[in-house]
């Protein structure tokens, strides 16, 4: 029977007497949808995440549903605080609050009582006041002070490493990385590339690590039909290379 949400989260509607519902209703009629202001709804989808999972996600971190509800209860009872109990400060700070909601200071309660004994109308001009306050601290606009007002406040930002400034031999090396990776990926669906690029992995090497670098170029997904062996790569360097390593192995065995 405590009001803690004035809307509906899956309409951002306002929330409206069971007993208005009822009288729309055997008239035949549906109760008009009245929307709430964003600060409202972002404090009732708070409210009805803590209901349902156990914790809300504050601007800074997630809390348990406690602490969010202690919070809610603190900031209601120090918007019914007298002028005379606030600072000069404090005094700025809530009338801007009530200002933006368009209500009378203290939802107009002369003689202070705690919230659960206020009439309903005052009970959600409360709660609009604290939705208000809520936004405005996470806007930065208020200053929310406590042991909880910092929650409500986005951490800010600090400085960031840049990083070591690459130099000329680090972007070369980065480009000729581009180039390969390019050069290889076409080699995966152009024969052409793909010899080309088996020339280039080849130059200069055994029969043994050609046959390894092939295989490589295999295993990275070009396919084997589009990479000829040696004597097909025109190699005959190495093809007679390697049958007279061949013959060397065989004498001294």
């Amino acid at each position: 029977m405590l009001p803690l949400m004035l809307s509906c989260v899956e309409h951002g509607a306002r929330l409206k007497p069971e007993l208005d519902v009822t009288i729309a209703l055997l008239a035949g009629k549906q109760a008009p949808l009245e929307p709430v202001s964003r600060a409202v709804a972002a404090m009732d989808r708070r409210t009805d995440e803590g209901l349902r999972g156990g914790t809300v996600m504050l601007p800074r971190r997630r809390v348990h549903v406690g602490l969010w509800f202690r919070l809610l209860r603190t900031l209601l009872d120090e918007l019914t605080a007298s002028r005379s109990r606030l600072s000069q400060g404090s005094n700025a700070t809530f009338e801007r609050i009530w200002s933006a909601t368009g209500h009378p200071w203290r939802a107009g309660v002369s003689v202070w009582r705690p919230y659960e004994q206020l009439d309903p109308r005052r009970q959600q001009q409360l709660l609009e006041a604290a939705a208000t306050a809520m936004q405005l601290a996470e806007t930065g606009a208020i200053t929310a002070r406590g042991t909880l007002g910092p929650l409500l406040t986005r951490e800010s930002h600090g400085p960031v490493y840049e990083g070591d400034q690459s130099s000329q031999r680090d972007r070369e090396l980065l480009r000729a990385r581009q180039e390969l990776d390019a050069a290889i990926d076409a080699a995966r669906t152009d024969p052409a590339a793909a010899r080309q690029i088996l020339t280039q992995f080849t130059a200069g090497v055994s029969l043994p690590l050609f046959e390894r670098q092939r295989q490589f170029l295999i295993n990275i997904g070009i396919p084997a039909r589009f990479l000829p062996d040696a004597r097909e790569l025109g190699r005959i360097d190495l093809v007679d290379n390697g049958t007279e390593a061949l013959r060397t192995e065989r004498y001294r065995s």
